[in-house]
């Protein structure tokens, strides 16, 4: 007999539903209870998974609020002035083009501290010609055009705000008669520069959000075998980039991959009024997840005294 059948009837005694007066309709209400039991199940994860990516935007949010006040603070008491390390000295300007530029951190000496050691191999190397591809505010093109006074330095990015900064640095630190600033470097810009300025042993820094896999094609890393190169790899756009990198360098440079390290805030003496976690959040350079970076060294270029001389060359980018 169908349940349809017995809606609206008793039960046969000694049937589970014995003691109901309609039990198909129970039967029905039960299904119905389990479906909306498991209805709200779901709608229970999708609240947790909602209030979690909210919770995280929201603690983002609160970290870069805090973050500004106690950038102001570095600011402040450094004077805008990187304190230490390979660019020592540099003035930073108060404006920026992503996010808080990383102040702090480059003001307290800390930021990418895990490369200083190879930027100081790359200025002893004296190359005549520095090319930075993802300036920013223009960190390493004026701390390297302050560092080598004899060189001149190609400074790209696609932000017209990160372009203009750049200039306005170079002129604050007295290094805007050998920094040109452009926007987007080509495969073809890129190797015209390398040309035309091989005898230079130009160096590359190179921090373009992923773009690095598909400006360094095989083609053009043969072009640079004269070039040391410094290259932030963006994993997290690509996972194959570092492998890909460090491949491709390896047939005309000696390669180091170097991952980035801990940041320890109790060293830096600046910061030691501050609680914990505002001295964490100082140097905290709010990466996506561990960065690494491919550096290659020229196998046609040795190590050389840091003695060079100023130059006043022709300075202009490649059209």
């Amino acid at each position: 007999m169908s349940c349809y059948r017995l809606v609206g009837r008793t039960a046969e005694p000694g049937s589970p539903n014995a003691e109901r007066p309609d039990g198909c309709r129970a039967s029905v209400q039960t299904r119905r209870k389990r479906r909306n039991r498991n209805a709200w199940v779901g709608a229970g994860a999708l609240l947790e998974s909602f209030f979690k990516a909210t919770n995280n935007r929201i603690l983002n949010i609160a970290a870069r609020a805090r973050r500004a006040e106690i950038d102001a603070l570095v600011r402040q008491q450094s004077n805008e002035t990187v304190l230490s390390g390979p660019f020592a000295g540099m003035r930073l300007l108060a404006k920026t083009s992503w996010h808080d530029g990383d102040a702090a951190p480059k003001l307290l000496r800390c930021y990418e501290s895990e490369l200083f050691p190879f930027v100081e191999r790359a200025i002893r190397r004296q190359p005549g010609v520095v090319i930075n591809v993802g300036c920013a505010e223009g960190y390493y093109a004026i701390g390297l055009a302050r560092r080598l006074p004899g060189a001149r330095v190609f400074a790209f990015d696609l932000d017209e705000a990160a372009q203009t900064i750049c200039r306005e640095a170079a002129a604050a630190n007295d290094t805007g008669n050998r920094v040109a600033v452009g926007g987007l470097c080509s495969a073809a810009t890129l190797v015209e520069l390398v040309r035309s300025n091989a005898a230079e042993r130009p160096l590359i820094v190179m921090d373009c959000e992923g773009g690095e896999r598909d400006l360094l094609t095989e083609a053009v890393v043969g072009e640079l075998r004269a070039c040391d190169a410094i290259v932030e790899c963006h994993d997290f756009a690509d996972r194959t980039i570092t492998p890909m990198l460090t491949q491709r360098f390896g047939a005309t440079h000696t390669v180091e991959t170097v991952s980035e390290g801990p940041r320890d805030p109790a060293m830096l003496p600046l910061l030691r009024p501050l609680s914990t976690l505002d001295r964490y959040l100082a140097v905290c350079e709010f990466r996506p997840e561990t960065m690494n970076w491919v550096i290659g060294w020229s196998r046609a270029t040795r190590d050389l005294d840091d003695t060079a001389t100023v130059d006043d060359k022709r300075l202009s980018l490649p059209r």
